[in-house]
């Protein structure tokens, strides 16, 4: 999915190519074709980080009490070179009133290294909860794709 941003940069090549275009300046060719090559490097870099990336959850404590508390922890593991923005992971933990609630975190990830998000989690009622990662979005270096 393109950001703003990437449609902001898209009519920026535009308005280059127009001005090359309008000028015939030959210094402008390597500009334009380096500022049409490197998004789409980092795109295809975005869609290759799906076989590089390891996501692991699991709860400390997954029986407690009423009114106890537990963490949910979610381990990530960056196994490939790629750079990545911040990833923003959305988790559903147990709310008021018997309805889930959803708490969004944002996460900086290295290449080639692990991270770790906790997140508190407190027993409203006895019973079973859900509880756990339900989206991930993470954004290209330039900001460009999702």
């Amino acid at each position: 999915m393109i950001t703003g941003r990437g449609i902001a940069y898209l009519l920026l090549l535009v308005l280059l190519y127009l001005g090359l275009a309008y000028s015939g300046i030959s210094q402008l060719i390597p500009v334009l074709l380096t500022l049409l090559i490197l998004p789409f490097l980092s795109m295809i870099q975005l869609l290759i980080l799906k076989r590089h990336v390891k996501i692991r959850s699991e709860i400390v404590r997954p029986m407690i009490q009423r009114r106890e508390e537990t963490d949910l922890q979610i381990h990530f593991e960056l196994t490939g070179r790629q750079m990545i923005g911040l990833l923003e992971v959305s988790v559903r933990k147990p709310g008021g009133k018997s309805k889930p609630a959803v708490e969004n975190r944002q996460m900086a990830v290295m290449p080639k290294s692990a991270g770790e998000l906790k997140i508190l989690l407190q027993g409203r009622h006895r019973g079973s909860y859900l509880a756990g990662p339900t989206r991930m979005v993470c954004r290209d270096l330039f900001g460009l794709f999702r």
